[in-house]
């Protein structure tokens, strides 16, 4: 068969996987407003005390507070489509409950 009489395949790459590219997106923000959080940059507030620069600050700490609720959030909509309603999908659950419930005894 010659080259050029062989037909076009469309690509697929070979693990392939269904990501959603918006949640993937938002975890990196989620991600880089954690750092943000812990590295605290504008806390020095004796120094800017009353200023446009404290609003500013004070607005982007509240807007970085969004993350660790995401992650949950994020993190509870991918186990629930791993979720079914067969038997099996009991088993995978219990596991979560067990670790969480020490968590909550604690």
């Amino acid at each position: 068969m010659a080259i050029d009489t062989l037909p076009l395949m469309p690509y697929v790459p070979a693990h392939s996987s269904k990501r959603i590219v918006g949640i993937d997106v938002m975890r990196i923000l989620a991600a880089l407003a954690i750092i943000y959080l812990h590295t605290k940059p504008f806390m020095s507030e004796h120094l800017y005390a009353g200023t446009l620069f404290s609003v500013l600050r004070d607005v982007i700490i509240q807007f970085a507070r969004f993350a660790v609720p995401f992650f949950f959030v994020a993190a509870g909509y991918f186990l629930s489509r791993r979720l079914t309603t067969s038997p099996e999908s009991a088993s995978r659950v219990w596991p979560y409950i067990r670790r969480i419930s020490i968590l909550y005894l604690i």
